[in-house]
């Protein structure tokens, strides 16, 4: 749909000097020739060709307080905008997605029966700032498309003034005035750096059981691995465990208790959320236990409305038939476990071990025709003198053949500046990594990667050798 990938390009994009019209909290600029009719609910503006039998419609939906989640807002338009007055053809379409000045853009299109014919309708739903807007464009005809284009190109949305309290119990506890609290100073481990400050605004410290990673009022604990935290059991009995093992201690007289529902996709999300008293402070707040594919992150914040706004997430309002993309605001967070590298942290061996093995079959007999065994360990031994010694091992195994190579180099190493290594001969060439360290309980992992060759973009983890 040459329409739908160029709406999800164009939209709130900026133009100068247009001459605009105001719709509820939207401002647009009427296609020059179109009609213009309002209803109870929504601005319609559209033209028609009568010898061509072409038309084109698109109607602006008034803004209403959002659901708390970007999925909720989208999955509940499609259905009353699209698909039921419609009959459209796909139930779930595919979506294209973006945010841009705190909305997130969320468009997707289908085809429905028109007169003998198909026609094309898309919907784009604005979620952001506790407020949701819906637009529908509708055509029989691709001629229109550069006029759908350009009033994409001049919608703007304005930011509510207050915002809104949908969805929100009506005793809900709201944080004081200065309950932004400060940053926790971050615990010495005796490595050169324990703080980082983000470009986005957060900012990790290292702590004994977890990374704090702080934002404004809100704060996430990313916790380090802990024995009986990961093992397989019903969503409920595990997070259940989780929680009392990692969050109750420090809180009480926990309220409003609920755990998510399982979604469809995988990998399976874990959410539970309970408004709790902090027994340090006395105070209460919302506590929302994640995890997904990384480790347990437990966020914290003034009320249940706070966490609303901070990662547009409802957890009140989550349904198993939404898609996990919901999980993405919080998913990030996982990225804050993340600190710079002095070449004093370095001294000592950093090791990586690899092992992966593949069974084959014959297609038509169905019996084994063997096994590959892929085997790899790789050091990097750092010394006091800049100087370090690289090894690679590695053995491939199959039906009993062996194959073994083991690669060596030395040289000196510099750090250009704290997230990154350059090594001066790595197989005979000069080598540089973009690295920095992860903190887990009593020490750290090192991560590098090739920065002029990245690959995949995944970075490899090195434990020290003891």
């Amino acid at each position: 749909m040459r329409l739908l990938i160029t709406l999800a390009i164009a939209l709130l994009a900026m133009t100068a000097n247009a001459k605009t019209e105001t719709y509820d909290i939207a401002t647009f600029e009427l296609p020059q020739g179109w009609n213009q009719e309002h209803a109870k609910n929504h601005l319609s503006v559209s033209t028609v060709h009568k010898k061509k039998r072409t038309w084109c419609k698109i109607g602006l939906y008034k803004s209403i307080d959002s659901a708390g989640a970007v999925e909720a807002d989208f999955t509940r338009d499609w259905k009353l905008l699209v698909l039921t007055p419609m009959a459209a053809r796909d139930e779930t379409p595919q979506r294209h997605t973006r945010t841009t000045d705190g909305w997130t853009i969320t468009t997707a299109g289908s085809t429905f029966p028109f007169d003998g014919a198909e026609a094309l309708v898309m919907l784009t739903n604005l979620t952001g700032h506790g407020k949701t807007v819906s637009v529908v464009a509708m055509t029989n005809t691709d001629e229109h498309v550069a006029t759908i284009e350009a009033f994409f190109q001049n919608l703007r949305l304005a930011k509510p003034t207050a915002p809104a309290q949908a969805n929100v119990p009506p005793h809900s506890p709201s944080a004081p005035p200065d309950s932004s609290p400060a940053v926790t100073p971050a615990q010495q481990d005796g490595f050169a750096f324990t703080t980082t400050r983000f470009d986005d605004g957060w900012v990790a410290t290292v702590q004994a059981d977890w990374v704090e990673a702080s934002k404004g009022p809100i704060r996430a604990l990313l916790h380090y691995p802990r024995e009986g935290t990961i093992f397989p059991a019903d969503p409920a009995v595990l997070i259940n465990t989780v929680w009392d093992k990692l969050v109750a201690p420090r809180y009480s007289h926990l309220r409003d208790y609920r755990i998510a529902p399982t979604l469809t996709e995988m990998p399976r999300g874990y959410l539970s959320s309970g408004t709790v008293t902090d027994k340090q402070s006395g105070r209460d707040v919302f506590v929302v236990l994640f995890r997904r594919d990384d480790g347990w992150i437990e966020i914290v914040a003034p009320n249940r409305q706070a966490f609303i706004q901070a990662f547009g997430l409802d957890p009140h309002a989550i349904q198993h038939t939404m898609y996990s993309d919901i999980w993405a605001p919080l998913e990030k967070l996982s990225g804050y476990n993340k600190f710079a590298v002095g070449a004093a942290d370095l001294r000592g061996k950093w090791t990586n071990n690899f092992t992966g093995m593949q069974e084959y079959y014959n297609v038509y007999t169905g019996n084994s025709v063997g096994t590959q065994v892929n085997s790899s360990s790789q050091s990097f031994d750092f010394l006091s003198d800049k100087s370090y010694q690289w090894e690679l091992i590695f053995v491939r195994s199959f039906a009993g053949n062996m194959q073994a190579s083991q690669p060596r180099s030395r040289g000196t190493f510099r750090l250009p500046n704290n997230w990154q290594i350059e090594f001066s001969d790595i197989e005979g060439s000069p080598k540089l990594y973009d690295a920095f360290f992860t903190a887990i309980k009593g020490g750290r992992v090192l991560k590098m990667n090739d920065a002029r060759h990245p690959g995949s973009g995944i970075f490899a983890s090195y434990g020290r050798s003891k």
